[in-house]
């Protein structure tokens, strides 16, 4: 960012950064919360500028008068390699004036990021006392970087296993670990000699910046929380004029010699790049022949829940839905094309007990419902010829999801059983932020028809829904029987768990214990306990952001201060006969309260910001206390019952937790009946 504010400031040049005039940096203190290691951060900044200096030079002089200065910037550029995040155009940033002109202005951003890349390396290099151009990186590779991290888990087992294979390769090794506290300019002289890359994804990755125009940036990592980086990281590569080989393995520790050895060959090979042995190698390379470049219009299918050992993994996929790419459906077909044996392997597997088809009702309790469509699983031994085998001619380009609603009757059970399970399913799927739920391609549900028999409030569940995807279809929309199928880049057949059930001892040693996602017993329930908080807080942000309200929900207040709400039911159901009882008894305590909520009558929005508003939540027991996932985060619910729903007290502490807040389960013998002196010991707990 700052080297863009030099490069726009006037006078200065866009080519070299030089100014007319010098470039003064006066910097405000650092947060020291996250300040972590000055040092490279003051080495790198100082040779972009002329020179650095504190804030307090220039705006605490305490004279009689103001300083005068000829130039001054303020503010910072983009942060270049996040312009892949939809937000920026679409989302909650779109009002910022650097978008303000939408995908135009981040287009723009992304073309000039090349020209800046190129820029800060003429700077850099020349105040290093290094040539300021550089050589461009060759179709043949004699030379490999090997980038460690600075944590254990930033590195292989073992540097020397790259090594190893550099010479069992032939080539040249250079090796740069962030933990040797190599110089500045000795690492920038390191990445600007090498062909290739190479390194478990870490921050150190970013050397690629002052690589060789047109270097290849090889990050391996295990595919669980990196996910989201790659278009990052493709982004700072291609801004070099080089390119991204994402390599997703089981365990970056557990890769051997042999392993990093197929991964620089496959790597270079499927970048249409040769391996050419060092000068002083005595090594043959069989893997030097030329090597046909793919037609992009030639696909081929990949299955996410399988990694390259065929095995299944509940941090990436969890496998209570399937993820898929570059896949052709119909309404009784779905087809693979050239997937790999490891895929197919699993997909029979798992697809056996349906005779081959996906299930189109993936539920915890009721299978699969035979009137809904259940297309077979057709592998086909020929790459996906978009021109030849798809509907038009192309590939929708859309992150496609497929679900039926099931019992949106009541606040409890849209979320629980549709909404939640749909938002765990888009934080899963690839190249879809688990933050914002933004994804690199629009998400659409195809929605299957609901199951009449327990659906009641559609209108409601319609409005949730249209929240978490970008659009909501009829599946008849895409599972034609026209006479080619349709074509999709990404598809997602199936729902995530049903997190407030997670509590029932038949998940693991009932008859539910034997299920896919369940199969290696607590620890995968364990796992949904651990990540309901994280889909929680997305689910918070994506409909707050939807709804256009604030993305910060605050923390909820303790004691006299604290915002009290209490639920009524409309109707009298469920609902204390004096409804007038609580506020009296607020405000004699000096609590702040008020009655929610008629939802005949309010809409999502009106409901969602009444309880983000909220400290304290209390009601008698219902599936209106659902609610409390958009409360403040740590609010205290207090659950009011007359013992008969025992059974839901851990459901609803788990839904509790899941926003850091706290459940008190009150039970009292009647609730009608309840007065004064029950009220009041009842808000105590506040």
């Amino acid at each position: 960012p700052e080297a863009a504010g030099i490069m726009y400031t006037p006078d200065c040049s866009r080519d070299t950064l030089e100014c007319n005039i010098p470039a003064v940096l006066y910097e405000f203190p650092a947060d020291p919360a996250h300040l972590q290691n000055e040092n490279p951060a003051a080495e790198a900044i100082t040779l972009l500028y002329d020179e650095l200096r504190d804030y307090k030079h220039i705006m605490e002089t305490g004279g009689m008068k103001p300083i005068c200065v000829r130039r001054l910037t303020w503010g910072r550029g983009p942060l270049f390699p996040q312009l892949d995040n939809k937000i920026y155009s679409e989302g909650i940033l779109a009002g910022h004036p650097l978008f303000r002109h939408g995908l135009a202005s981040v287009t723009h951003w992304k073309q000039m990021f090349p020209h800046i890349t190129m820029a800060l390396n003429r700077r850099i290099r020349t105040k290093l006392g290094l040539p300021p151009e550089r050589e461009e990186a060759l179709k043949t590779s004699s030379a490999v970087m090997h980038v460690s991290g600075n944590g254990d888990d930033q590195t292989f087992s073992d540097s020397s296993i790259v090594k190893q294979a550099c010479s069992n390769l032939g080539v040249n090794y250079i090796e740069c670990s962030q933990d040797s506290r190599e110089n500045f300019k000795t690492i920038v002289e390191k990445a600007s000699s090498a062909d290739v890359i190479v390194g478990v994804h870490s921050t150190g990755l970013t050397w690629a910046l002052f690589a060789r125009p047109g270097t290849l940036l090889v990050d391996v990592n295990s595919g669980k929380e990196e996910e989201s980086w790659a278009p990052v990281f493709s982004l700072i590569a291609e801004s070099n004029k080089g390119s991204l080989e994402w390599v997703r393995v089981a365990d970056t520790k557990k890769l051997t010699t042999p392993d990093i050895q197929n991964i620089l060959q496959s790597s270079i090979l499927n970048r249409s790049m040769k391996l050419v042995p060092s000068a002083d190698s005595s090594q043959q390379i069989e893997t030097t022949k030329p090597v046909e470049v793919v037609d992009p219009n030639k696909l081929r299918s990949k299955l996410y829940d399988v990694d390259d050992l065929g095995e299944h993994h509940i941090a990436t996929s969890i496998n209570e839905w399937i993820h898929f790419e570059n896949v052709a459906i119909t309404t009784d077909k779905l087809f693979l094309y050239d997937a790999s044996p490891e895929a197919r392997k699993i997909l029979q597997q798992d697809l056996q007990p349906f005779n081959g088809k996906l299930p189109p009702y993936k539920r915890f309790f009721n299978g699969v419902r035979k009137d809904l469509p259940q297309p077979s699983v057709v592998f086909v031994d020929k790459p996906l010829n978009v021109k030849e085998d798809c509907e038009s001619g192309s590939v929708r380009e859309e992150t496609a999801f497929f679900n039926t609603r099931w019992h949106t009757d009541n606040m409890f059970h849209l979320h629980n059983d549709n909404v939640l399970a749909e938002t765990a399913a888009i934080m899963m799927s690839p190249g879809c932020s688990k933050d914002t739920l933004e994804c690199d391609r629009p998400t659409v549900l195809y929605d299957f028809p609901a199951d009449p028999v327990r659906l009641r409030k559609e209108i409601l569940a319609a409005e949730a829904i249209k929240l978490i995807f970008d659009e909501v279809r009829g599946y008849t929309h895409i599972m034609k029987n026209g006479d080619k199928p349709v074509c999709v880049r990404r598809l997602t057949w199936g729902r995530g768990p049903l997190f407030n059930y997670l509590t029932f001892p038949k998940y693991t040693d009932g008859k539910l214990a034997n299920r896919r996602i369940f199969r290696q017993g607590d620890s995968s329930v364990e796992y949904w306990k651990r990540t309901y908080p994280e889909v929680t807080r997305s689910l918070n942000r994506r409909v707050r952001a939807k709804l256009g309200l604030s993305l910060d929900r605050g923390k909820a207040q303790k004691g006299v201060a604290a915002f009290v709400m209490n639920i009524q039911r409309m109707g009298g159901l469920r609902s204390f006969s004096n409804k007038n009882l609580v506020k009296s008894e607020c405000d004699k305590m000096g609590l702040k309260c008020m009655d929610c909520c008629d939802w005949n009558k309010e809409s999502f929005k009106t409901s969602i910001e009444k309880f983000s508003n909220a400290d304290v939540i209390m009601g008698v027991h219902g599936a209106g206390l659902a609610h409390i996932l958009y409360a403040k985060p740590g609010a205290l619910v207090i659950d009011i019952t007359n013992g008969k729903e025992e059974a839901w007290l851990p459901i609803f502490r788990l839904m509790v937790e899941s926003n850091e807040g706290r459940l008190e389960w009150v039970k009292i013998r009647d609730y009608k009946q309840a007065n004064a002196e029950t009220i009041k010991n009842i808000l105590k707990l506040v």
